[in-house]
């Protein structure tokens, strides 16, 4: 058909209004789903700061409820009661501790689509979490960990060794023993050796001849690292002491007083006597070490000693000690004016692999937390000892039917200022 001078001169633009009107038709649908898309986007945001929320309010409840003397059920039941007022039913389980003065929650949603139903199939996801704790107070402190036991080597097998009917029990509601080691055996449990604790290890472990692990056992668990790395070594004391200093002659019966200083000559406590530590640090240089033998009896409180040089603490021979750190809520520094590191009862130079030795019936009852970094930690032959209140050190060893419990203390162990002044507070 022949097209008129008039139809002739508009084609072209006929055929690019067709073609506009095309493209259009084809494009919708993605503009559609796209402004669809960012609706939901922004109603899954809305949604996820309410969650948020709720996790947040859940959590502070439950740590109020700590707080306030209440037991860990208790503060659950507030956490889901607030969280149901905001919006969200959530289990029980989704309440839990990681530690005796923090409360954690999780929240979770499935929330149906709406405009982007055109484009996928099934409801959306949100979630959120919250930990809150409960403060002692402003002038309280933290644990640096709350483990009970802490032991830093990274790769060796049996860095946890339970040989000879020997056993570890860890109280007062801490976290366990945690395990850096990754190797496959790095939990040796043999010869009914054994543990009542639970255990975090980051390789595995083994058991064999009536070795047990009695508690809840986590592999592959993440290394915690040495938590009380940002402490310093306590400054070494101008005053040089030996061992006839202050206590004349430490030979035969008697009772002896030993005052804090620096020692650079082995102190040797033993035959019987009765021995008792003033307050203050007391400091170990060039190799001295502290041994206490012979039915020697041993105590003092708000002691730390410290071992430099690569001297250190060996106990046996059927003695008794009572030592204790000094707390850590009397100083909000990690130094007090009289040198003592507040809730650090032992300390070891953070490279001396010279291991600290427990032996031969010793009953040794520790106040605080017991550190040595590099060190193995050896107990064999009958010790019978509420040992300390936290071990950190790099590996432990017990034989020969050493039983020993470390009785896990928030108020005793090495800790840090409170970060808040208020009764609870978010930390995460």
């Amino acid at each position: 058909m022949r097209r008129s001078r008039r139809d002739a001169a508009n084609w072209p633009l006929n055929e690019r209004r067709g073609m506009v009107l095309a493209l259009a038709a084809v494009l919708m649908p993605v503009v559609v789903g796209a402004m669809a898309m960012a609706l939901d986007a922004g109603v899954l945001y809305l949604q996820r700061r309410q969650a948020q929320s709720a996790a947040d309010a859940a959590s502070l409840a439950a740590a109020y409820s700590l707080y306030n003397g209440s037991s860990f059920s208790t503060a659950q039941s507030a956490a889901v009661a607030i969280a149901k007022q905001n919006g969200f039913t959530i289990p029980t389980s989704y309440v839990t501790q990681p530690s005796p003065a923090q409360v954690a929650v999780k929240i979770s949603s499935s929330p149906p689509r709406f405009f982007s139903a055109l484009w996928g199939k099934g409801n959306l996801t949100i979630a959120a979490s919250a930990t809150s704790q409960a403060s002692p107070g402003a002038s309280g402190t933290v644990p640096y960990s709350t483990s009970s036991v802490i032991l830093l080597n990274p790769s060796a097998s049996g860095s946890l060794y339970l040989a000879g009917s020997a056993r570890i029990i860890c109280g007062g509601g801490s976290s366990g023993i945690q395990v850096n080691s990754t190797s496959p055996t790095a939990v040796n449990a043999n010869n009914a050796g054994g543990t009542a604790a639970n255990i975090h290890v980051a390789g595995g472990y083994t058991t064999s001849s009536g070795g047990h692990l009695d508690g809840e056992i986590e592999t592959g668990d993440s290394p915690e690292g040495d938590p009380l790395e940002e402490i310093d070594a306590p400054e070494e004391p101008d005053d040089s002491c030996t061992q006839d200093d202050h206590m004349k002659a430490y030979r035969g019966w008697g009772s002896y007083t030993m005052n804090p200083g620096k020692y650079t000559e082995d102190v040797n406590l033993g035959n019987g006597g009765t021995f008792t530590m003033a307050p203050g640090l007391y400091y170990f240089k060039d190799g001295a070490n502290l041994n206490i033998a012979n039915g020697a009896t041993l105590s003092g409180s708000g002691v730390t000693i410290y071992m430099d040089g690569g001297g250190t603490i060996s106990f046996e021979g059927g003695t008794t000690t009572n030592l204790s750190a000094r707390s850590p809520e009397s100083d909000s520094e990690s130094e007090s004016g009289d040198g003592t590191i507040p809730g650090i009862v032992y300390m070891q130079d953070r490279e001396s692999t010279t291991s600290p030795n427990f032996a031969n019936g010793t009953n040794v009852n520790l106040n605080g937390t017991f550190y040595a970094k590099k060190a193995p930690l050896v107990f064999a032959g009958g010790n019978l000892s509420n040992f300390a209140s936290q071990v950190i050190v790099d590996s432990m060893n017990l034989s020969n039917n050493a039983q020993i419990t470390v009785n896990y203390s928030p108020s005793k162990v090495a800790a840090k200022p409170a970060p808040f002044s208020y009764p609870v507070a978010l930390i995460q």
